[in-house]
């Protein structure tokens, strides 16, 4: 049996379509003030024909530093990595951000609606 100890990532999405901002805290009581730290960070469309990709990045070096808390659409975080290169977000369309890594993990679900991004529940609304 293996079992592991994740701590969740919260987050935040706002902006528009062109440069949507992901925003990052640690979430609940072991949340603290530093901003987390996470190894990948994957943004797919949630969609029936699977989950295609529309941006990937990647920690170059794994050890756990340092800790992001603001993430730029298709702007690649120092320190991370291009695995997919970011495509255009398309207006309502439903997207997944994922980010995991170093004993964290966290996303959320977002809309393109009007040129803005705007999050969507997971029940979808």
């Amino acid at each position: 049996m293996v079992s592991s100890c994740q701590f969740g990532v919260d987050v935040e999405v706002s902006g528009s379509a062109a440069a949507p901002v992901f925003t990052f805290g640690n979430m609940g009581w072991f949340g603290g003030d530093e901003p987390p730290i996470f190894d990948t960070l994957e943004v797919s469309e949630n969609s029936t024909k699977g989950w295609p990709i529309a941006w990937q990045v990647d920690r170059h070096e794994r050890g756990c530093r340092p800790a992001t808390s603001r993430v730029v659409y298709g702007r690649t975080p120092s320190g991370f990595l291009v695995s997919t290169k970011a495509s255009a977000l398309r207006e309502g369309v439903t997207y997944e951000l994922f980010v995991n890594g170093c004993g964290r993990t966290g996303g959320a679900l977002f809309k393109v609606v009007n040129g803005q991004v705007e999050t969507v529940s997971r029940n979808g609304s």
